[in-house]
Formats: C-alpha cells, sequence, structure tokens
C-alpha cells in the first residue's frame, strides 16, 4: 500500500470500515496486514452473533478482524452520524458491503462522501453489484456460489450440485476489491483521483469458473460435475489409500507410464483402453477400479515415498489438524499467533502474500468491541478520557431510548 499510494506508512493509509459477514471484513484485513490502518466502525448493540466463543470473543471475529481498530458509533444518531461524516473527511479509503442504497440512505453513500473528500477511494461490495436486474436482491455465500454456476460443477458425477467448503465467493469477491482498492490507488497516486469501486460476488464468480465459459460459447457442452476428475486429463483425481486419501496428476501420456511404471502396475501401461488419453477418458470407471486396487495396499506416507522418487504429481487430502502441522505450511509462516488483550494467545492462518522489501504483519490480534474509541475520538476529535467516557454513557442511553421507541411502535 505504501509503495502504491505514494505514502510513508508514517503518514499512513487509513480505511473507514463498514463491512459486515466475510466479504467486506476479509477484504479490509488484507489492507490492514499491509500497513493500513482500518478503523471498524461498529454498532454500539452488536449482537455477538453465532459462536464458537473464546472466553467471549467469537472466533469468526478474531479470523477476520485482526490488526483492526474497532470504534462503536450509532449512525442513526445525528451527532454521532455527522462525527462519522468528519472521519469520512480524512480517510483514504472506505469499504462497504450492505445491500446497494444502504449507505445513501444513511447519508454515508459515495456521492455523499465525495463531496466532502474528493480524492476518496470507495469500495462496496454486495451480491449482484450496484446495476442490473438484481442489484436490490440480498445474497449470502451459498446463493452466489448456485447462482453463478459454480455449485452446477461442484460434487460428484451423479449426485446433487455442492457448495464449496469454505465460503468461496465471499472470500474472492473480497480478494477481487482488495485488488481493486490497490489499483484505485495507484491510480490515485498518478492522477490525484478518487474511485468508486463496484464489485458483485456473482461477477467475481462467474469469472472464477476457469474454462467451463469459453468451452461452452465455442462448443455448446455444458460442463458437468467431475467429482474430483478433471474434465479432460486422467488419471486426474482423488483415490483412497490405506489409511487416507492422495491426489494424482497425470496430464500426459508418457507421465502416465511412468506413473504406472510407479505403482509396479505395468500392466495398466500396455492395456489398449488407457494407452491413450482420448480412451483413459472413455474406460476412467474401470481404470480407477484398478489404479486403487493398488493405493488401498499402501499408507498414503509410502504412497508419497513412491510418487515422490519418480517425480509423479502427487498430494495427499489433510484435514485442518494435518495441514495446520503440515512443515511446508510451517516453513512459510502461514501459522502465526496473536496476543489478544483479552483471550490471550491464539493462532490463525497468516497472510500468503510474501515480498522482497515490503512487511506483512498478520499476527495482530482482532480488537474487542470498542477497544479503541478513546484512541480514535482522541485523536480525530480532539476529545479527552472524560469526554469520551461522558459521549459513551450517552451513546448507551440514546441506543437504550431508540430501542424502547422501536419496541413501543411495534
Amino acid at each position: 500500500i505504501d509503495e502504491l499510494a505514494g505514502h510513508s506508512l508514517d503518514k499512513g493509509i487509513i480505511v473507514l470500515d463498514f463491512t459486515q459477514f466475510l466479504s467486506g471484513p476479509f477484504c479490509t484485513m488484507q489492507l490492514s496486514d499491509l500497513g493500513a490502518e482500518v478503523i471498524k466502525v461498529e454498532r454500539p448493540d452488536r449482537s455477538l452473533g453465532a459462536g464458537p466463543y473464546v472466553k467471549g470473543e467469537r472466533t469468526y471475529d478474531l479470523s477476520i478482524m485482526r490488526g483492526k481498530k474497532s470504534i462503536t458509533l450509532n449512525l442513526k444518531d445525528p451527532a454521532e452520524l455527522a462525527m462519522c461524516l468528519d472521519l469520512a473527511k480524512r480517510v483514504d479509503i472506505i469499504v462497504e458491503n450492505f445491500k446497494p442504497g444502504t449507505m445513501a440512505r444513511m447519508g454515508l453513500g459515495y456521492e455523499e462522501i465525495r463531496k466532502i473528500n474528493p480524492k476518496v477511494i470507495y469500495a462496496s461490495i454486495s451480491g449482484f453489484g450496484q446495476t442490473g436486474p438484481y442489484s436490490k436482491r440480498g445474497a449470502l455465500d451459498v446463493v452466489i456460489q448456485g447462482m453463478s454456476g459454480f455449485m452446477s460443477i461442484t460434487g460428484e458425477r451423479n449426485g446433487r450440485p455442492m457448495k464449496a467448503g469454505p465460503s468461496i465467493a465471499d472470500l474472492v469477491s473480497g480478494l477481487y476489491a482488495f485488488a481493486a482498492v490497490q489499483t484505485a490507488l495507484y491510480n490515485r497516486e498518478r492522477t490525484g483521483e478518487g474511485q468508486y469501486i463496484d464489485i458483485g460476488m456473482m461477477d467475481c464468480m462467474y469469472s472464477c469458473l476457469d474454462n467451463a465459459v469459453v468451452n461452452y460459447f465455442a462448443t455448446g457442452n455444458i460442463t458437468q460435475r467431475n467429482g474430483t476428475r478433471h474434465q479432460i486429463n486422467t488419471p486426474f483425481q482423488s483415490y483412497h489409500a490405506k489409511d487416507g486419501d492422495v491426489i494424482f496428476a497425470i496430464n500426459r501420456d508418457l507421465a502416465y507410464q511412468r506413473f504406472c511404471k510407479a505403482l509396479g502396475r505395468e500392466d495398466l501401461a500396455t492395456d489398449e483402453r488407457f494407452i491413450k488419453a482420448e480412451d483413459r477418458r472413455k474406460y476412467t470407471d474401470e481404470m480407477e477400479a484398478e489404479i486403487e486396487k493398488t493405493t488401498t495396499q499402501y499408507t498414503v506416507d509410502e504412497i508419497e515415498e513412491i510418487m515422490l522418487k519418480h517425480d509423479i504429481p502427487f498430494g495427499r487430502i489433510n484435514n485442518i489438524a494435518q495441514v495446520s502441522a503440515d512443515p511446508q505450511i510451517l516453513h512459510r509462516g502461514m501459522v502465526v499467533e496473536a496476543q489478544h488483550p483479552h483471550c490471550g494467545p491464539y493462532k490463525m492462518a497468516g497472510n500468503p502474500l510474501h515480498f522482497s522489501s515490503i512487511d506483512v504483519v498478520a499476527n495482530r490480534p482482532a480488537p474487542m468491541h470498542g477497544q479503541h474509541n478513546y484512541e480514535v475520538f482522541a485523536r480525530f476529535f480532539g476529545m479527552d478520557k472524560t469526554q469520551v467516557e461522558e459521549f459513551l454513557a450517552q451513546q448507551k442511553v440514546n441506543v437504550a431510548a431508540s430501542k424502547k421507541k422501536k419496541d413501543d411502535d411495534e
């Protein structure tokens, strides 16, 4: 961020974070890891949400809020909204992922903000983008996985469409937003202009369908679910071992010959059903059965030793505990430990970006709710400790009164 924006990190890139759920928070967490100061605006009466918890802190928040500063502002209160607008004047980036129109209704939309901060980079992430026939719809990850076509090509061949294990639509759109913000920072350094960024989760997932889209337009063929099998190459899938599952990725006929030799199954290398790739595709079921007769006689460790000796593309299918202890993951610093002020030490996945001369800091803890009220209010609004305490006390009274009025009206 420092290099792209032309700022020193002493001056600081400041992000005002109005995000929720996963896509937006994942974007701003990347910005935080690269040195931006991310100020997360939270409701004073924020609900805890679903667990699990560690000493009262939600593990979900621990995973996506690292390195951010948490402040509480009641944006339905005119005075606190004015404070938020004052903050918005002085930040570099704003990120939000509400349903389109929500920020504008609160008086915090891009058109309002750019009047007071024309150089702001304002990123909106939503299910379907800010325009189009679906733009007003709300959407969560699994909805987008389904509507984007992703689930139609995910799952076993004769089974139901399946979502990915992680919330991949949220994560991908968060990463696209992160890349777009970086580009906008670079553009602002060149031109001095701010930017509005419109990220639609459905757009992002459609763009990640690999070659299924171009194949459809070129040939009319609709890609089908195929389990772990590759659409073209085979054997290119998972197989059972004695004590787990493994993956082989064989993409050429010569590699297939080496693979058969490594397994001690030279008979498969000369079987006319399997010699050529197009024949192996035709007889994939039969080939899979033959290969699994052999793989189930070995442990995963034994298969790994054999495949590495013969330079065969291979991997083991790890569970979370196994991959978290994997020597490659540990060597790359992908398990980091943060020291939380309330929970104590906890571990999480690190940041995969590695630079020759840019620091990436991914081991700062997630904040507690409103933890940085004193710091941020003193710095931006000149409040002393007593004034902050009075403000927070009044905020609590106002929120309670507003809730009571709502309950009475209902």
